[in-house]
């Protein structure tokens, strides 16, 4: 994979040891797509995206229209411009029905033919890479990252979905998702600020000390929760 892919992984999961060992024209093949940082060698992209987190009345699944149709825009042109095969693009979301919306979105998509990108949870991504991975992460509303907390949904919840989907690509890794919602989430913080700080996000604005605070909140919450040493 692309060293800028890996490289944030590497830090929050492998304590840095992940090396990228990848064919080097391979994995720059993607870097000139015009959605990405012009002039850098940085094929990683975080798209905020100021969804809704719904349900259907037949499902307790989780999907978001928003991210849903950012994907197939995306998609679409990334597959029309750098003339890839659909096939080596792979789109993930931890919720089915996201998935659903997606695949359907895609086989739905008129300029471009993408019934062949493969779309599927985390666990699709399992033993294997691909060329471009997106994606979705869905949660838009607080009051529901305390349902993934207790029935194990989603990305934000689970370090290692994260981790599987953050790390099989090999030339683009393009994650959408709402960046209110995930800097709440230390690790999904850290890949907002990622991205950002290396002109890699695109979406709301998130102002000069976003982070810093962030950061400050995490600190005042991680000092309540260790409990005090008794003199």
């Amino acid at each position: 994979s692309h060293p800028a892919i890996l490289e944030l992984p590497s830090q929050l999961f492998y304590g840095g040891r992940l090396v990228p060992m990848a064919n080097s024209k391979v994995v720059r093949s993607l870097c000139s797509w015009k959605h990405l940082p012009q002039g850098g060698d940085f094929p990683f992209m975080f798209v905020g995206v100021e969804g809704e987190d719904e349900q259907e009345e037949d499902s307790n699944s989780f999907f978001n229209i928003y991210e849903a149709i950012e994907i197939q825009r995306l998609v679409s042109d990334l597959v029309g411009s750098m003339s890839m095969d659909a096939g080596d693009v792979t789109v993930v979301s931890a919720y089915k029905k996201q998935t659903q919306k997606i695949r359907l979105l895609l086989r739905q998509n008129e300029s471009v033919n993408l019934r062949r990108v493969q779309v599927g949870g985390p666990e699709c991504l399992q033993g294997r890479e691909t060329r471009a991975v997106f994606i979705s992460t869905v949660r838009a509303r607080q009051q529901h990252l305390k349902i993934d907390t207790m029935f194990d949904l989603g990305l934000l919840n689970d370090p290692r979905k994260m981790n599987t989907a953050l790390t099989r690509a090999i030339a683009l890794t393009v994650v959408v998702g709402d960046p209110y919602i995930l800097c709440m989430d230390p690790h999904w913080g850290q890949l907002v600020r990622y991205a950002h700080d290396n002109n890699a996000y695109r979406g709301p604005e998130l102002g000069p000390d976003y982070f810093k605070r962030r950061t400050q909140k995490f600190k005042q919450e991680r000092d309540l929760m260790t409990p005090s040493t008794p003199p």
